[in-house]
């Protein structure tokens, strides 16, 4: 029996040279040495057996067209856009113990409502990770964002209430391009210090997007703190890429009720 290599490594006759081996095989052993240790069955449906004439071995170009439009979909094309990994604590910035500071961009982040971005070194609380931490809600109830690239993510942060504070003046409202995605609330009644819970959520965009972390509680310069705000992603075919998949199952599908494949995997 013949391998998967050896089927598309064949020498063809040199009137299908330049139709088949120069544009098709050096996609086929990418492709072969990608799935060689999966010895994958879906490789096999791409292979045709090859058959004699005149003393000379000729593949059946038909499906050898078919595979590679396949596995060009599954495992060559690749999303065009990178996505967006981040993670930030504040601390890069330089604020004094006891002290708190406003800014209008700090590590990415950039501020789309309210005075800006307060930054807080032990004011009222403990970081989660020390020196800094954000307080949304400055002079009045705030908002930071920044855009990210279309993706599969993960976003998680730290979030506490202030101490002291009731929940309704700790309200935390994530948003994507300016809709609500999630909220959530934290009380700091009842604890003198910060009392740090881990919050997660996910999430899917297909196009650039502006990530906003915003506070919606009470307006009364008293807000929800957060720390250690991490996004983690992955990527995501692009629509041209899930067309091209959707038209490789549709032909393989097409050839595999006209026959079936006749080569096994050695």
């Amino acid at each position: 029996m013949q391998s998967v290599k050896e089927v598309f490594t064949f020498q063809y006759p040199e009137k299908l040279q330049a139709i088949a081996f120069q544009a098709q095989l050096p996609v086929a052993n990418r492709l072969y040495e990608q799935y060689q240790s999966k010895k994958s069955s879906v490789v096999l449906q791409f292979v045709e057996r090859t058959r004699h004439k005149n003393g000379e071995n000729i593949m059946n170009l038909k499906p050898t067209f078919l595979g590679a439009a396949a596995f060009l979909a599954m495992g060559v094309s690749s999303p065009a856009h990178a996505v967006t990994n981040f993670f930030t604590n504040f601390d890069s910035l330089a604020v004094a113990s006891g002290t708190y500071t406003i800014v209008q961009s700090l590590e990415g982040w950039t501020a789309t409502a309210g005075a800006g971005i307060e930054v807080q070194n032990n004011i009222a609380g403990t970081p989660f990770s020390q020196s800094n931490l954000v307080e949304l809600d400055s002079d009045n109830n705030s908002t930071m964002s920044r855009m990210i690239d279309p993706g599969k993510y993960t976003l998680t942060l730290m979030g506490s209430g202030r101490p002291g504070i009731p929940a309704s003046s700790s309200v935390l409202e994530i948003l994507l391009n300016g809709s609500l995605h999630v909220t959530d609330s934290l009380s700091g009644i009842g604890f003198t210090d910060t009392n740090w819970r881990l919050g997660s959520t996910s999430f899917t965009v297909f196009a650039p997007t502006q990530l906003s972390l915003r506070a919606a509680g009470t307006n009364d310069s008293f807000g929800i703190y957060i720390d250690d705000v991490r996004l983690s992603g992955s990527a995501i075919p692009e629509p041209a890429t899930w067309a091209m998949m959707l038209a490789g199952f549709g032909l393989i599908g097409s050839a595999m009720r006209r026959r079936k494949p006749t080569v096994a995997i050695a």
